[in-house]
């Protein structure tokens, strides 16, 4: 298990960030950066990497060398510094750290906390795009009748409309008085 950080925005919901080395930081620097919403970082490095690349296609040895070792010395950079770069972005941007707890991945682990806290005051999980699953923990859709990981099957609650799921298990309650 690893531990991830889990931060809380109020308007924007929850996001939690791995501690540690960041795999996806060290292969896709740039690409990477612009995926975790580091607009900044992002530019920097496709500016960078694209320079050193022109600088490596001169053909001379030391360009070439040079090239390689800072192109290495980004990725491993990234790889060590993105997630602390990615935890700094989010408090800058109004979210709050609320817990760091140990799960196999970051949905897992908001699940985790909303659970240990009971949900109090810190929003739902369909602010971040669903609900998660009873059974496994995987964030879902909210009107998922089943869960796409584990295959549970859910009982969505009802929006005040009725629907093919309110009212079977409506239905599934009543019996009728034939005799009266």
């Amino acid at each position: 298990m690893r531990n991830f950080a889990i931060y809380h925005h109020p308007h924007r919901g929850y996001e939690a960030v791995k501690q540690g080395f960041s795999w996806p930081g060290f292969w896709f620097t740039w690409i990477w950066a612009f995926v975790k919403k580091l607009p900044v970082l992002g530019v920097v490095l496709l500016v960078g990497l694209v320079l050193l690349r022109v600088l490596m296609e001169t053909r001379e040895p030391v360009y070439v060398w040079l090239g390689a070792i800072a192109t290495i010395v980004i990725a491993v950079t990234v790889g060590i510094k993105g997630n602390e770069w990615r935890e700094n972005s989010l408090l800058g941007r109004g979210y709050q750290l609320m817990d760091t707890l140990p799960a196999d991945n970051p949905d897992v682990a908001i699940n985790k906390l909303v659970q240990m806290k009971g949900n109090q005051n810190m929003g739902s999980p369909t602010e971040v795009g669903g609900e998660f699953c009873e059974h496994c923990g995987q964030r879902i859709a909210q009107t998922a009748l089943f869960c796409q990981f584990c295959g549970y099957a859910r009982n969505p609650v009802s929006s005040g409309k009725p629907s093919e799921v309110g009212v079977a298990s409506e239905l599934q309650g009543v019996h009728h008085d034939v005799t009266a």
